[in-house]
Parts: C-alpha cells; structure tokens; sequence
C-alpha cells in the first residue's frame, strides 16, 4: 500500500526564513527581448511554447537560484545515499543546472539529462552526465498528479512538499520570496505575450486576429491583478521503490 505525507513549509504563519543569504548581482539580472518576432524556439512538434534562445537559458538559471532559494538551499529532498545511486534521470533539464548539481553531488552515477533542445554551454559538462534529446508532452498541473503517478507505479512513502511560489507582493512574504515575486511579475508579463504568439503560429495565420486579441486581454488581465495575491505552488514529490 502507498502512503502519502504532505507538507506546506511555506503556510505557517510567513515565518522569516533562516536560510543563507545569496545575494542576487546585478549580473544575474535578465535583459528581456522587447522584440518578440526575434526570439527562437525548439524546433520540434511539441507543445511547448516558450523559447529556447539566450534571453531564455539566462531567465532559466535565475530562476533556478531563486526556487533553489525558496526550498531551503536544497534540491534534493529524498534520502539518497551517494554509494547507492547508479542511474539518475532529469526530464526537461533546460539549462542542465540540477542535472549538474546530480552529478556533482553523486559523482559514481550515470545522470541523464533529457530536454527538447540541446543543453547551452553555460556550465563545464561533467563526465557522468549525458544529455539526451526527446519530445515531452505538456502537461501544465504535472505537479498535482505525479503522487498519484507514483502510487500507480508501485512507489511507497510517497511525501510532497509544496512551495508557494508568489509572482505578486503583499505583507508576511520571506525575502525570499518576495525576490521570487520581483522576477516574476516581469517575466510573466513578458513571457505569456510570447507564449501565446507561439501557440497562435502553431495554429496558423488565419488566426492571427484572435491571438492579437488574446495578448490584449491577458495584458488587461495582469493589470487588473496588480496588488492581489497571486502564486503558484511548486511541488516536490518523493516516492520509494518497493523492496
């Protein structure tokens, strides 16, 4: 039988957060493309939307800092043993920052990251890691799924955790945070804009008026928001292979 345990750090109470301070420099700040017609895209017949240029690879590793951040300065929240682990997958490793961190941290496994594009050289490529590439279906709410995937699949002690991912500002928000909220509230306002050009291309351009129309309405409707409390969650499933 599976068994599920679920965890919201981030809800009791707004409590400061006591993790080490990591500062975020001026370098790590995003220069947004203004001109979306210039951006590039994975050139595949996946559903994904978003770009794959350098504006994107630099807005994925401050993201990456950011929800590092956010999760008490860990990725990993499974009990793994170094001296046990022999194969690591990492399905859609963008700029291969965790697939790095995998490697770094379980130097004797062979760590396969999987992307729909080639992985940016933005980092020294370790000698245990092999990037793959593959199509992914899209599926915007994986997070609520995955436990009950994994249940289906035969896993035990199966634990989730949730981040609250806030991309607006009120009172009780962690430095942490309310860093997090900064940077997304100007990306989403960028990105959904490009997102929906891209979907729009995808259908054809008989459609061009409704996608114009749509990027309108999704402007008015962040605008209309402003001063809410709007977040996603971040989930963090954990589950064990039966012995």
């Amino acid at each position: 039988m599976s068994t599920f345990a679920i965890t919201n750090p981030i809800l009791s109470g707004f409590s400061s957060s006591e993790i080490e301070n990591v500062p975020i420099d001026t370098a790590d700040k995003i220069e947004l493309s203004e001109e979306e017609d210039k951006r590039t895209f994975h050139n595949t017949d996946a559903a994904y939307v978003l770009p794959n240029d350098n504006t994107e690879h630099q807005r994925l590793e401050l993201q990456h800092k950011l929800l590092w951040q956010l999760m008490d300065n860990k990725v990993f929240h499974s009990p793994l043993h170094k001296d046990t682990m022999r194969k690591i997958l990492d399905i859609g490793c963008g700029t291969g920052a965790v697939t790095h961190e995998m490697a770094s941290t379980f130097p004797d496994a062979q760590v396969f990251g999987v992307d729909l594009s080639p992985v940016p050289h933005v980092r020294q490529k370790l000698p245990n890691i092999s990037y793959l590439l593959a199509l992914k279906d899209v599926d915007l709410y994986c997070g609520v799924h995955i436990a009950s995937l994994f249940a289906e699949a035969g896993l035990t002690d199966i634990r989730v955790t949730r981040y609250l991912v806030p991309y607006s500002r009120w009172e009780g928000l962690t430095r942490e945070e309310k860093e997090m909220a900064d940077y997304l509230e100007t990306v989403v306002r960028d990105i959904i804009p490009i997102a929906i050009r891209k979907a729009g291309e995808n259908a054809g351009p008989e459609y061009g008026r409704e996608v114009d129309e749509a990027v309108t309405d999704a402007r008015k409707y962040l605008e209309a928001y402003d001063g809410g409390r709007d977040f996603l969650w971040l989930y963090v499933v954990c589950g064990r292979k039966p012995e």
